[in-house]
């Protein structure tokens, strides 16, 4: 009968120790955002790189993102390539290993385009400053796209546009802030995802505590 009840015990603790591992719905909620009312700034999609930070409100997965962009009269389609950045004195470090990456499509009307950023795992927190980087690619583009905004007006109170900029010939490998910019972009952050023991782990652990109870009951 013990040998019967230490078994009960096990397939309990592993049950519950699996639905614990188990990953949680996702339920992305907008977090942080500007939308241009009067869109007058028009950064070209070319070699510089640019960067716009935001400071985090809600903890959990940052799990996906949408920027403000939009081609030329012929609506070709083009691809640019966003990061995800942390910041350093809420400064953007050029060159630094990005938390996360997504190629964009985009062509025609101006508009938001979303990259789903799930599956890299970046956890936030309240008070975080990241930044959304728009990486420079090779010039003499046979035609334009833009990441749009609004300059001298009301803009994005919780972060900045930083571009990288031409010093003469060369181009430069730091930022340069632009406090009067601020680009069109959202945030989402899915609060109900936290990091969880990996549930092999959490097998073995509630194996061995079963295991070790049904000895003491012995």
């Amino acid at each position: 009968m013990k040998r019967r009840s230490g078994g009960r015990a096990i397939v309990g603790v592993a049950l519950f120790l699996g639905l614990l591992a188990a990953p949680a719905a996702a339920a992305p909620i907008l977090d942080q955002a500007f939308a241009p009312a009067s869109p007058n700034s028009y950064l070209v999609v070319g070699e510089l790189t640019r960067a716009q930070t935001f400071t985090v409100g809600t903890g959990g997965l940052l799990s996906s993102f949408e920027v403000l962009l939009e081609t030329d009269a012929r609506g070709l389609p083009r691809t640019a390539t966003f990061q995800v950045h942390p910041t350093v004195g809420g400064l953007p470090v050029f060159g630094t290993a990005p938390w996360a990456t997504a190629d964009i499509t985009f062509g025609g009307a101006l508009g938001f385009y979303s990259a789903d950023i799930s599956s890299f795992g970046v956890m936030v927190s309240p008070g975080d400053v990241l930044a959304l980087v728009l990486v420079g690619g090779p010039a003499a583009d046979v035609y334009d796209g833009w990441w749009v905004g609004e300059s001298y007006r009301t803009g994005y109170t919780s972060g900045s546009l930083f571009t990288t900029f031409y010093e003469g010939r060369d181009l430069s490998t730091s930022y340069r802030a632009m406090p009067e910019y601020d680009l069109g972009f959202r945030t989402y952050v899915d609060p109900g995802s936290v990091p969880v023991p990996e549930p092999a782990t959490l097998l073995l652990v509630g194996v061995g505590l079963a295991a070790l109870g049904a000895r003491r009951k012995r």
